[in-house]
């Protein structure tokens, strides 16, 4: 860097500029990477002298330096401004006397002439000097007076990023952002699973091995039943999130667009709960007949289970609020408001579990009781989502450090959702559905309806068939085995399912930037960045299930024959959830890139191929061939294997399509521009 006559001391320890003829103004303290926060000087005239506001002290001190050498300008739009760096005489050194001159950056040879002028009001006894050997012609202090040092306050330290490495951010997300954002994204994947996991454990230790068997079908057929209703989530989060986009645009302190969203996503979830659990509490003995499919069935667990389908059918209308309310937290980019409701959803199911289950009354204990405390939690949750997103946080008082700015932290900047609808509503008011036949809002929801349901229908197939296998040909035992193990996989799944949410959340926005070079490079960089976290996500899950379920399945059951049928399900389930974390990264990029089409089509095929290998099993297993939870499982994680394998290999290929483009569209303006 070039030499000149400008004096810089960090701002922390008192800030000083000197230079020209002129007399100049410090207008106010900008960040550097060359020396901490630097004084910025403006030409003002002659008569304009430099002010610094002393923080230790709250005193205003008003001082003026003269220097005589001149100088170069910068000509900008408000007027000339002086080039600090650019100095025409860089030999003409303090009070026009010749001397060596200081590096911008030299911060310790200016701070020990400081020392000297303030200290003794004199000429610095010592001259400092550079490491050239060149001393430092003496200061005037009958011209310059210059502040005395400042202590530095830790509070007033500002971290200063650098551009390139923000616009390298900014450009695509590291596999740090990509962390950061799939460990709180978990939990709301874990609500559900969670409260099937405490009914079965609740059960299997309380009420027996029959009435944990009841629990199988019957959890199949109130929480797979519920992708009927998935497409309200998909559409929350998608409409919320453009929603968020468009009022952050317009720069309105009220997120109109936002709340007519929510509020319409709320009534319209409620009312599709309500027909949602009437319609399956209807038709609850044919879907468990059909399900189950063995007429030989001990008539104590088909009424178990049907009891508990009925009671949990009176939950469905909180429960797809809940869904919906999760979904429009993700649009706001807040993955921390569905913790505090998971968490107080669990103690709920957890408490009503301990006081009901042991009950010997058949409507009150067992797996009705289990039922009995999942709906208390799911309407509990629902209040507590209802009021959390209708109160505002109150701000926490900080207090203010003499000279400092204070900024007021609030709990919003880390969930946005909360209170989120305060302005206009209030918990009681949310709910009213009159206002659904004018909203044309509404409206909005409807396209995803067919497309999201076909998808999800066909994720869900092999779990349903799993379950029609498990209680059609392999007994009792096995049934209760199969829904330990099927409550401990959902649980650890969406330790990488999440990468598909969080996948969705980032993808969109570099796909839908103009095709180019640039963007063909960014959408490489995350999908590798993405794979790198999917592998690792697969790898800690497998260490989890080798370990962790055979002291899991212990807290499910007590009996030793459930113990052994559910170890041979192990290699099967890591396999499975090995490969998961790849999988739901392929599936997230394919839904960035809205290759809708290829998801719905392939989702469409398995929906018949799965259940056609499951039933094969069925076949063996009622012709007396051995066939236990380890073949089943095992043939579960094969297709999982398939399917990971295809879904990759469409997101490479629509890579290196998208490289072919931007190829194309730089040939094409290579050539215009020869032209």
């Amino acid at each position: 860097m070039p030499s000149t006559s400008l004096l810089v001391v960090s701002a922390a320890a008192g800030a000083a500029l000197v230079h020209s003829p002129i007399m100049v103004e410090a207008l106010a303290l900008i960040p550097s990477p060359l020396s901490g926060a630097h004084a910025v000087l403006r030409a003002g005239g002659l008569q304009q002298n430099y002010n610094r506001k002393m923080t230790s002290t709250h005193l205003n001190r008003r001082r003026s330096v003269s220097l005589n050498f001149p100088l170069n300008y910068m000509n900008m739009e408000e007027g000339q401004y002086v080039d600090p760096i650019n100095v025409t005489d860089p030999s003409v050194g303090l009070s026009g006397s010749l001397g060596s001159v200081l590096d911008l950056v030299d911060n310790n040879v200016v701070l020990a002439a400081v020392d000297a002028v303030m200290d003794g009001h004199h000429q610095p006894q010592h001259q400092p000097s550079h490491e050239d050997g060149n001393v430092v012609s003496s200061l005037d202090a009958n011209t310059s007076f210059l502040p005395k040092e400042l202590p530095i306050v830790e509070e007033d330290v500002r971290v200063i990023e650098s551009p390139e490495l923000k616009a390298e951010e900014a450009d695509h997300p590291s596999v740090k952002k990509i962390i950061q954002f799939t460990l709180p994204a978990i939990g709301v994947w874990l609500c559900s699973p969670v409260l099937s996991m405490i009914d079965t454990a609740s059960v299997g230790m309380l009420a027996g091995t029959a009435q944990q068997a009841a629990l199988n079908p019957a959890v199949s057929v109130t929480d797979y039943g519920a992708i009927l209703v998935a497409f309200m989530y998909t559409a929350t989060t998608n409409l919320i999130a453009g929603s968020v986009e468009k009022d952050r645009e317009e720069g309105k302190d009220v997120q109109k667009r936002t709340t007519e969203t929510l509020i319409t996503a709320l009534r319209l979830a409620l009312l599709i709960g309500v027909v949602f659990g009437t319609t399956l509490s209807t038709f609850a003995p044919k879907f468990l007949s059909m399900l189950i499919g063995n007429d030989t069935l001990d008539p104590t667990v088909f009424s178990s289970a049907l009891r508990y389908v009925r009671i949990r059918c009176l939950g469905m209308p909180a429960a797809v609020v809940i869904g919906t309310a999760q979904s429009a937290c993700l649009g706001m980019k807040d993955v921390r408001s569905p913790l505090y409701v998971l968490a107080a959803a669990a103690g709920i199911n957890l408490i009503g579990d301990l006081l009901l289950v042991g009950n010997s009354n058949p409507w009150l204990g067992g797996a009705s009781g289990a039922a009995w405390a999942t709906v208390f939690s799911q309407w509990g949750a629902m209040a507590m989502f209802l009021k959390w997103l209708t109160t505002k946080a109150k701000a926490k008082e900080v207090s203010a450090a003499a000279g400092l700015d204070i900024d007021v932290e609030s709990d919003e900047a880390k969930a946005p959702a909360r209170g989120v609808l305060a302005s206009k509503y209030k918990p009681s008011s949310i709910l009213k559905l009159s206002s659904l036949r004018k909203n044309k809002t509404t409206n909005k929801f409807l396209p995803f309806l067919v497309p999201v349901t076909t998808t999800s229908i066909g994720r869900v197939s092999g779990y349903l068939t799993m379950s029609h296998v498990a209680s059609s040909a392999l007994g009792t035992l096995d049934m209760a085995a199969h829904q330990i193990a099927i409550s401990i996989f959902c649980c650890l799944s969406p330790l990488v399912d999440a990468l598909n949410t969080v996948a969705q959340s980032f993808v969109p926005s570099i796909f839908a930037r103009p095709k180019s070079k640039q963007r063909a490079l960014a959408l490489r960089k995350t999908s590798l960045n993405f794979a790198k976290v999917g592998a690792m996500a697969g790898l800690l899950i497998v260490t989890l299930v080798t370990c962790g379920v055979p002291l899991l399945s212990r807290l499910f059951t007590t009996d030793p024959r459930v113990l052994s049928r559910v170890k041979n399900a192990i290699p099967g389930i890591a396999i499975f959830l090995g490969f998961d974390g790849l999988m739901s990264i392929g599936e997230g990029t394919l839904l960035g890139h809205k290759d809708l089409a290829f998801l719905r089509n392939s989702y469409a095929t398995f929906f018949f191929l799965v259940p056609a290998f499951m039933l094969r099993l069925k076949r063996k297993a009622l012709k007396g061939i051995p066939v236990g939870l380890g073949t089943m499982w095992g043939t579960f994680s094969a297709y999982e294997v398939v399917r990971t394998v295809l879904w990759l290999s469409r997101v490479a290929y629509l890579q290196r399509k998208t490289e072919s483009e931007a190829k194309k569209i730089e040939e094409e303006q290579g050539i215009g521009a020869t032209l």
